[in-house]
C-alpha cells in the first residue's frame, strides 16, 4: 500500500510543480490520504460492530468510515479551512465506498488535491480564502 501512496503523492508533486494545484490542496490531499486511511483501518478493526458491504463487496465498517471522515476533516480544518475540508472529506468517502479497479491509495492522494483545487478556482473569486490567512 506504501507503494501506491508514494505513486499518488508523486503525480500530485508533479501537479503542483507545474502550477495547476495549490500547495494547502496538495498538502491536505497527501495527509487526508495517509491519516485518514489508516485511522479508518485502526477503528474500523478495533471498535467495527456495524458491518457495511461496499461496491466491491468487501466488508468495512461504520465505525471505520465515520473515523476517516472525522480525520479527514480534522486535517483539513487546520490545513486548508471548513469548507474546502468538506470537499476532501466527500472525495475520501467516495472513493473509499465506491472502489473501482485502482486501489484508492492511489486516488485518494491525487482526486482529493484536484478536488480541491477545482473548488478554489470556483470559490476564491467569490471571496472564499485558501487558509486561515486571506
Amino acid at each position: 500500500p506504501h507503494i501506491y501512496l508514494i505513486t499518488g503523492m508523486i503525480f500530485t508533486y508533479m501537479l503542483y510543480m507545474v502550477g495547476l494545484i495549490h500547495i494547502l490542496a496538495f498538502f491536505t490531499g497527501v495527509l487526508v490520504a495517509c491519516l485518514s486511511d489508516a485511522a479508518a483501518a485502526l477503528i474500523g478493526r478495533k471498535y467495527g460492530k456495524h458491518k457495511v458491504i461496499v461496491r466491491s463487496k468487501d466488508t468495512k465498517s461504520l465505525e471505520g468510515f465515520l473515523a476517516g471522515m472525522i480525520v479527514a476533516y480534522i486535517i483539513g480544518i487546520i490545513i486548508i479551512g471548513p469548507i474546502y475540508a468538506i470537499i476532501g472529506v466527500v472525495i475520501f468517502f467516495i472513493t473509499d465506498y465506491y472502489p473501482i479497479y485502482t486501489a484508492d491509495n492511489v486516488l485518494n492522494p491525487i482526486l482529493i488535491p484536484i478536488g480541491i483545487q477545482l473548488f478554489i478556482l470556483l470559490l476564491v473569486p467569490l471571496g472564499l480564502p485558501v487558509g486561515w490567512f486571506p
